[in-house]
């Protein structure tokens, strides 16, 4: 065995070597010949390749089963699984005529893949000067190579790469049927973002109407580009978009967005606009902004679903600066708003505000961290313009025994403001959590490991805290002596691990009380006691919960329990919510079916006991076959006082957003 391959190397090598002495021609100066078995005609000047035949120049590269090379006409050709590239443009087929003095090529009954995602079956393939290409009797898809459900087919395309793709007598088909004709169609074949229509998008909504939604890009070079949008409504009017985004360097990024529309229902024109910048300069320092106007609330879209809240605002202006060094950061930054809460609006600002970070310091043994904020702030409601000085030290240190392990924690806080209309207030928290050996318990399918904890500490605190401006925390516990306790349990099946805590504090301070947040006048020798699970019960089978028990109102301030089985997602959740200042009481949850190999349905719905309704639903049906879809879509939306329902119709075809770089640029 070992000498049939020394014998086929050393053919191979004296086929190579007669090659050379053939002629020292230009031929083989510019390109490099390899095959299985080389054969030569030195009288025609004829060059036969057979088996694994590989031909390759600077820019050209071809492989095939048999390759005929004739050096006196300046002819290649190849038969039988031919593959060739010509300046990172690649094309397959049966059979290929390269001509080496002009370097054009055919390719019979092939395909041409263009940058990567422009992929063009043709029964004659014309590789021309100047990176240009004709092909005859083709179609062009962006279906994986084996699928040709859909495309456009032509009599002839001719293609500039960076270019356009000029097809004549075109038919797009979806599984060999047409579905329409044009006697002329360009379609851009860059890489480079180029100019056009996004794919538009149609709706029904019973409140607005009939919706159609078209979208026109604009790139300016590579940095920049702008896409103008018309949105028209039947009942309500005509919308319209502008977006600017830029991306001049690396780590920079800005956008200015505006949304306009004369809504006939009301007869007043809303509009929204934002405007967003960032760079990071290296990592470690950066600039941003944020802004926006607008009552998106009253505004004809519906952003339920999107990144728009529900705050009512108007008004909102943020910029900041951060630079970050070995051991601490520092942040500049101004802040402005002017939302509306209970149907009346005031302003609220920081102009300006610096703060510090720090951590990761050293001393006598202790880890340090500290933060540190300075702001001006400018409030309608409190009718002044005051100044407010925030710190906090934290310092922590552990101590290892043989049995036991002990944390030591040193935490203080101040918040100072020069307005009389505020109380300045203060902590200092100084304690020694006990992690206890643990207990562990096995039996044949789990390890449960059992860690108790206990922490004494001694709290001071002075001051009122202002709940308006999230000064809360530390400043609802009681001062004096304090226990906290608790378990944190774990238990270890074979493939899996779950986890239970539990937990609460007393106060050892008879005169203090731990204080109810929503309502001060509640109080309790005790803390809320607050416990979490998560349970993974199978693979496909999990639940989690949070509750927290409040001993001074004996009720749950919050309870929620969230399950995963497959692909249903169902959360429970009751108790106050701070940003809504209300409590909810609500049922979330999120489906997805495969109903078919061809429909997925995604149902998506938050129904609210309180108010005996849904918040919304949302039910979205795709049909996908191969590499061409549709997506429908309905949503019942009752945020608002009046309820609205959408439906929306979008066509996908497979890469496209790819294909045209249209918002992949920056």
């Amino acid at each position: 065995m070992q000498k049939n391959l020394n014998s086929k190397k050393r053919k191979k090598l004296f086929s190579l070597i007669f090659l050379i002495l053939f002629s020292a021609v230009s031929f083989c100066e510019e390109f490099t010949i390899k095959a299985d078995k080389i054969e030569a005609d030195a009288k025609n000047q004829l060059i036969f390749l057979y088996g694994n035949c590989i031909v390759e120049g600077k820019s050209v590269k071809l492989k095939a089963d048999n390759v005929k090379i004739d050096k006196k006409n300046g002819v290649i050709v190849a038969n039988g699984n031919v593959f060739f590239s010509k300046n990172a443009v690649s094309g397959k087929g049966e059979k290929l005529i390269f001509y080496t003095d002009s370097k054009q090529a055919t390719i019979f009954k092939g395909q041409l893949l263009l940058n990567g995602e422009y992929r063009f079956y043709a029964k004659e393939i014309n590789y021309l000067s100047g990176d240009r290409y004709s092909l005859k009797n083709c179609t062009f898809t962006t279906c994986p190579e084996g699928c040709d459900y859909w495309g456009f087919k032509a009599k002839k395309i001719n293609i500039k790469k960076e270019g356009y793709a000029k097809f004549n007598s075109l038919k797009f088909k979806i599984n060999n049927k047409s579905v329409f004709y044009l006697p002329f169609f360009i379609y851009p074949a860059k890489t480079k973002r180029t100019f056009g229509l996004l794919i538009p998008e149609l709706g029904n909504s019973s409140k607005h109407g009939f919706n159609y939604n078209q979208e026109l890009f604009i790139p300016i070079g590579n940095p920049q580009d702008i896409t103008l949008g018309i949105d028209y409504y039947s009942k309500a009017g005509t919308g319209t978009t502008f977006e600017y985004r830029e991306s001049f360097r690396k780590g920079e990024f800005g956008k200015i967005y505006v949304y306009t529309i004369k809504d006939k229902l009301i007869n007043q024109r809303r509009t929204i606009g934002e405007a967003e910048y960032s760079y990071n300069i290296s990592g470690k320092e950066g600039i941003e902004f944020d802004a926006f106007f607008g009552d998106d609330y009253k505004l004809i879209r519906d952003y339920t679903f999107t990144k728009y809240d529900l705050a009512m605002r108007d008004f909102y202006l943020y910029g900041g600066y951060f630079k970050q060094f070995n051991k601490f950061s520092i942040t500049a930054s101004t802040y402005m708003q002017k939302p509306f809460m209970d149907n009346s609006a005031y302003y609220f600002s920081t102009i300006p505000s610096l703060s510090l970070y720090g951590e990761n310091f050293k001393f006598w043994g202790r880890n340090l961290k500290f933060k540190a904020n300075f702001s001006l702030i400018s409030d309608d409601k409190a009718e002044d313009t005051y100044s407010r000085d925030y710190f906090e030290f934290n310092s922590y240190k552990f101590f290892n025994k043989k049995w036991i392990n002990i944390k030591e924690n040193l935490k203080i806080k101040t918040v100072k403001y020069s307005s009389d209309k505020f109380e300045n207030i203060s902590s200092i928290d100084f304690s020694y959590k006990f992690n206890l050996p643990y207990l562990e318990k096995s039996n044949n399918t789990f390890t449960n490991l059992i860690k108790p904890f206990v922490q004494i500490g001694i709290r001071d605190k002075s001051g009122k805290a202002n709940f308006i401006y999230h000064d809360i925390e530390d400043y609802t516990n009681p001062s004096g002596l304090y226990l906290k306790t608790g378990i944190n349990s774990c238990f270890v099946f074979s493939d899996k691990i779950a986890i239970f805590s539990l937990y609460g504090e007393k106060t050892l301070n008879s005169s203090q009380k731990f204080s109810d947040i929503s309502n001060p006048t509640l109080q309790s020798d005790y803390s809320t006691f607050n416990a979490y699970l998560s349970l993974p019960v199978t693979s496909n089978f999990y639940i989690s919960s949070l509750i927290k028990y409040n001993p001074k109102t004996n009720k749950f301030d919050t309870f929620t329990v969230n399950t995963r089985l497959n692909t249903l997602y169902l959360t429970y959740f009751r108790g106050y919510v701070y940003g809504e200042d209300k409590s909810r009481n609500s049922l979330i949850g999120r489906y997805d079916q495969r109903i078919t190999n061809r429909w997925k349905a995604t149902l998506q719905f938050d129904y609210d006991f309180s108010l005996n309704d849904f918040r919304y639903k949302r039910l979205t049906l795709s049909y996908y076959k191969k590499c061409i879809g549709v997506n429908l879509t309905y949503q019942n939306n009752s945020y608002s006082t009046i309820t609205t329902n959408q439906f929306t119709v979008s066509l996908v075809l497979r890469s496209i957003g790819e294909l045209f770089k249209y918002r992949l640029g920056l």
